[in-house]
């Protein structure tokens, strides 16, 4: 309105960039909200749109010419979108012209009219009911349209989604010289140079073992060389419904543009350690899951198991002597447990295993107490390691001088968080500290990501 009233109605980018503004002046953080992106880039992809294609339209039938227009500004917005919905949900689903073609009708035309009606006049309670009575028509029709919806899909960075702009934005106005030399000459070699390097990093030859910060809880994604991806265990929580897998695991694994997993492995089916599993089952590709053999009286394991079948994956019960090569310079060996061991603590159950790349290695030990701890030195398991993950959280109970001095780790890490007082201790802590080894920890320090070259270790926190 103040565009018109200036007499500047005519230069609708303008008064896009000009509304943002305001928006922003107002409130600033809402240029990182998916509400304010989404609208946007949709509004300005259908101004262009219009322009370029609406003239094509022509009818004398307004139903027809109201039918393909619809259409046209449906497509418009969901190319305008498409990478910001990528980035925020995952997914998309390519038929939401036809979700379109029923919801603007019905919810625009009739039930947002019907409902502002209701608002302002005397006994408008029966129109709020019927407008109430058409949106929950518009859903249920909406439920039935709901097919071929994709899910997930790897997801962009910020690099890439200004590339899908351009290389719309370029298509659209190809006629122009210098967009048909920006195609040519930046848009597409920035292209291909995307594609090399995002195929660099998944096939190079380094192993990176990344921490992940789930509170209280352990999950660790490994990127092993040529390409192999493993997932140890999934973090989760005794309480309430916040599932790890789907909001903090699925957004770091598509941003690492992983589709597959090799293997998944759980540790013990304890809710801080399963609880984020399921639902990577149930949406990525698993090839193998593994875990040990004592837990078939655990319910959530039961349920993971049957999940496992279901989808049918490779179920693999591992023990003490099992191993597993990755490629030619890397495997993990099973540490823990006996194959005949009396188990009564399900974290003593814990699978302990040892990641060995060239001359270097991670040992990975689950939950288990300083029992465990002993029973590996005495029976001589090849502890030495580089790099250590702190055993049960930093448990007092864990974490013994003589199992410490026997690993010698170079790093030690720590996944923990608030939730259960002791963990960690301020005891498992002074030994590590006593011994002048450096001990990174996710909640203090973040995601944590330790990488090996075969030789060198090296390590970044992401907080």
């Amino acid at each position: 309105m103040l565009a018109i009233f200036f007499g500047r109605g005519k230069h609708i980018f303008n008064t896009i960039a000009l509304s943002a503004l305001i928006i922003l002046f107002l409130y600033p953080h809402s240029i990182f909200m998916p509400s304010f992106q989404l609208t946007f880039m949709s509004v300005i992809f259908i101004v262009i749109f219009t322009e370029k294609f609406y003239p094509l339209i022509k009818t004398k039938h307004k139903a027809i010419g109201w039918f393909f227009s619809s259409i046209l500004m449906t497509i418009s917005a969901t190319l305008g979108t498409l990478p910001i919905v990528l980035y925020h949900f995952y997914g998309f689903n390519p038929f939401t012209v036809l979700h379109n073609l029923v919801a603007v009708p019905l919810m625009c035309v009739i039930a947002m009219p019907v409902s502002l009606v209701g608002m302002v006049i005397p006994f408008g309670e029966l129109l709020l009911r019927f407008s109430g009575e058409v949106l929950a028509i518009t859903i249920r029709i909406l439920t039935l349209f709901d097919i071929g919806y994709i899910y997930p899909i790897i997801r962009p960075v910020l690099f890439e989604i200004l590339l899908y702009f351009g290389l719309v934005l370029s298509l659209l106005y190809f006629n122009r010289r210098l967009v048909a030399a920006a195609l040519f000459f930046l848009i597409i070699p920035l292209s291909v140079v995307d594609i090399f390097v995002n195929y660099r990093q998944r096939f190079n030859n380094d192993l990176c073992v990344n921490v992940i910060d789930v509170g209280l809880g352990e999950a660790m994604f490994i990127e092993a060389p040529e390409g192999i991806r493993i997932l140890v265990d999934g973090g989760g929580f005794y309480k309430g419904d916040f599932d790890t897998g789907k909001s903090v695991l699925t957004p770091i694994l598509l941003s690492k543009k992983i589709l597959t997993l090799d293997y998944v492995i759980n540790t013990h089916p304890h809710g801080d350690h399963i609880g984020g599993i399921p639902y990577i089952i149930r949406n990525f590709r698993v090839r193998n899951f593994a875990s040990g053999a004592y837990f078939v009286r655990e319910g959530k394991f039961l349920e993971l198991i049957q999940l496992v079948k279901e989808k049918k994956i490779s179920f693999l019960i591992w023990k003490k002597g099992n191993s597993c090569l990755l490629k030619d310079t890397a495997y993990l060996v099973v540490l823990n447990p006996e194959a005949d061991m009396s188990v009564d603590n399900l974290n003593n159950a814990s699978l302990v295993i040892k990641l060995v790349y060239k001359e270097t290695s991670f040992l990975f030990n689950g939950d288990i107490d300083k029992d465990i701890e002993e029973r590996l030195i005495l029976s001589g398991a090849p502890l030495r390691s580089n790099v250590l993950k702190v055993p049960h959280h930093g448990s007092k109970n864990a974490s013994s001088l003589p199992f410490i001095f026997a690993v010698k780790p170079d790093i030690a890490i720590l996944s923990v968080g608030k939730g259960i007082r002791g963990l960690p201790s301020e005891e498992a802590i002074q030994r590590y500290r006593a011994l002048s080894i450096p001990l990174l920890r996710t909640d203090k320090n973040g995601f944590i990501r330790v990488c090996s070259d075969g030789k060198n270790i090296t390590y970044r926190k992401y907080q």
